[in-house]
């Protein structure tokens, strides 16, 4: 057509225009992760607060109002799967590529003290996800299998399999404390 050319470049212009129109202020950067972050999750209770994790093992803590890093620690070797509060927010779990399930307290250590997790818990399979209930005390992972997992064990109470398929992500139903898997 002999117009096409005109006719796309009219579009492309609308589409930036409305693009503009439509688009919303950048509001800040929390810059601090040396690797490309890999998941973030809110704090339970400080809505100001929020956790990163990085694809170098690193997690970070930030207060997003003051918009800074109050906290930074190498928690896994390798890759941070994800990062999940306990409901009272005084503890948080991260999984990651090795294999292992580990729970951090919330508040920094003393400054004399080394950053270390209250407890490690070394998986048999992959994890990729980790979801905590809402009220009671036990977690489900997720990744080749699906386990559920009490706090106080170092053992999954159920085990759940469904061929080859690896899962990505597992939450638990507000509603109902039915396992939601994707």
């Amino acid at each position: 057509h002999p117009m096409e050319t005109p006719r796309e470049y009219v579009r492309a212009l609308n589409a930036v225009k409305l693009d503009k129109v439509f688009s919303k202020p950048f509001i800040g950067c929390l810059d601090g992760h040396s690797e490309g972050v890999s998941c973030m999750t809110n704090h339970p209770k400080l809505l100001s607060t929020i956790a990163s994790g990085a694809v170098d093992g690193e997690v970070r803590l930030w207060n997003l109002s003051m918009q800074k890093c109050i906290r930074n620690f190498v928690a896994h070797e390798g890759y941070v799967r994800q990062v999940c509060f306990l409901p009272n927010g005084e503890r948080f779990i991260t999984v990651g590529d090795d294999k292992t399930i580990k729970t951090w307290n919330f508040e920094a250590p003393h400054p004399d003290e080394e950053e270390e997790p209250l407890d490690t818990i070394l998986s048999k399979s992959m994890i990729t996800g980790i979801s905590h209930h809402r009220t009671n005390p036990i977690f489900a992972t997720c990744g080749e299998i699906c386990q559920l997992w009490e706090e106080t064990r170092s053992e999954p109470i159920k085990t759940f399999q469904w061929g080859v398929d690896s899962l990505h992500h597992v939450a638990f139903n507000q509603v109902s404390s039915v396992i939601c898997l994707l």
